[in-house]
């Protein structure tokens, strides 16, 4: 009876922001040849709202020489410690992880976009789920700064109710239940999503506020078939465009090739697909060379992201510099890496994590932090301009812990990434312009290292302050 009263409440729901998208003039330019209506240079405020425990190592370390049991995900995270204490943790989290000044050094070096990825739970929590609310209200506050700063916002729903992907990313790791039998997680998500569209309206672009966007769900696993993906996305779109006509984005569920013809104009408008490009996670890519990497993103990814569905914008809602998975807790809380063998070790290593390979920045040689300038830079480049179609990117993170690879605000204050972002040198145009990287540069650095000199003002923050390959 539940369920058939969530089903009928939901269709209610869909049935009524289809109508008022029918009477709702279309959106000012659909999907065309000539480009996309602008160019999005983005970054993810990741570990903000949904926890990662690589992102912020310091919010999990704290369970390992306890008596408790450690968490592994945003859920176990509530579970252990309750919901009193994990909401007092958590306040004080949202509080302080993104701030004021954060965007402000992100606008003044040309961020355009940010992508804001939030749980499910934000907005639905059952009685049986120890997740804790109270996110709202932080949320509202960067809307706000972000308005002030002239950035846009995309809203991603990250995780969805059973999880989508069974990565710690989307609330809990483990089983995927997202698209169980019984249809219940379905129809809850899209009760979430009509939900979140309607709260979102009132700071929506069309009503003077700073939200562009609405993302239907991250990254659906390779094992959730695509008709029922692509159904969701179909339910999903009307509620986002009956709520201020937002952009519609979706996910390309690690199938970049699988959506010629699907949600193009003129019946859809303003759609675009998100593709994630990682190189770390597939061993094959972890053995290119630090030029492998350079000539890989200029060939292959743009190959591929140039092939995409041509009806869509196409956007790369996540990438970074790493080139090793050696970031502490990336594959998981608790979890080793490919690179040194401590993840499989029925597979070799390939090297240690230390020097360039590590994640301490002042043990990284001069050469290398060139060639993560270059890296960054060709990767803007594709991500650009592979096709007509291309509409720039979000880079993961805006900042983390302890990840330079990963952090993009460090990034920005040491010069591997340029500041202002088009301030650059490199290009797949102009490979072989300049010197090669070293082919063993990942196998070089040490602690004795000089630190590389850093603008400490850029450095300087407010005192209140994927897990995939390209597919």
């Amino acid at each position: 009876m539940v369920r058939r009263t969530l089903l009928l409440a939901t269709l209610a729901l869909i049935a009524a922001a289809s109508h008022a998208l029918l009477l709702a003039p279309l959106a000012v330019r659909a999907n065309a040849a000539s480009g996309p209506p602008e160019i999005i240079r983005g970054v993810n405020l990741g570990g903000w709202l949904v926890l990662e425990p690589w992102i912020t190592p310091s919010l999990f370390d704290v369970f390992l020489n306890s008596s408790s049991d450690v968490p592994v995900d945003e859920w176990t995270y509530t579970a252990i410690l309750g919901p009193e204490e994990a909401s007092k943790r958590l306040q004080k989290h949202w509080d302080s992880w993104v701030t004021q000044n954060d965007l402000a050094t992100l606008a003044k070096a040309g961020i355009t976009h940010v992508r804001v990825p939030v749980g499910y739970w934000a907005l639905s929590v059952e009685p049986w789920e120890p997740f804790v609310q109270g996110q709202w209200p932080y949320l509202l506050r960067v809307l706000g700064w972000c308005k002030d700063l002239g950035i846009k916002v995309l809203i991603d729903l990250h995780g969805a109710p059973g999880s989508q992907n069974g990565f710690d990313n989307s609330g809990r790791r483990g089983d995927i239940l997202w698209n169980e039998p019984s249809n219940t997680n379905y129809f809850r998500t899209l009760s979430v999503m009509a939900n979140l569209t309607a709260m979102l309206e009132p700071y929506s672009a069309a009503n003077g506020g700073a939200v562009t966007a609405v993302e239907l769900v991250n990254e659906p696993f390779v094992s959730v078939p695509l008709d029922f993906i692509k159904q969701y996305y179909l339910a999903g779109y009307p509620l986002v465009k009956a709520a201020g006509n937002m952009d519609v984005v979706i996910h390309d569920a690690f199938r970049l090739q699988s959506w010629a013809n699907f949600m193009g104009p003129p019946d859809f408008q303003n759609v675009y697909l998100d593709t994630h490009v990682y190189y770390v996670f597939d061993q094959g890519l972890l053995h290119l060379s630090p030029s492998g990497h350079l000539n890989y993103t200029c060939d292959a990814v743009a190959s591929q992201e140039a092939s995409a569905a041509q009806n869509l914008w196409l956007i790369t809602g996540e990438w970074s510099l790493a080139t090793t998975d050696c970031a502490r807790w990336l594959n998981g809380m608790l979890k080793g890496s490919r690179w040194d063998g401590t993840l499989d070790p029925s597979q070799p290593a390939i090297g240690e994590c230390t020097g360039n390979a590590g994640n301490d920045l002042k043990n990284f040689t001069q050469e290398y932090l060139d060639f993560l300038r270059q890296f960054a830079e060709v990767q803007m480049d594709v991500f650009e301009s592979a096709s007509d179609n291309s509409a720039g990117w979000y880079f993961w993170n805006f900042k983390t812990e302890a990840s330079p690879q990963w952090d993009f605000l460090l990034g920005l204050a040491t010069g591997y990434i340029p500041n202002p972002i088009t301030s650059r040198s490199y290009s797949c145009a102009t490979r072989g312009d300049e010197s090669a990287p070293s082919e063993d540069l990942m196998h070089q650095g040490a602690s004795s290292q000089k630190q590389p000199q850093r603008d400490e003002e850029a450095l300087q923050q407010d005192d209140d302050g994927g897990l995939v390959s390209l597919a």
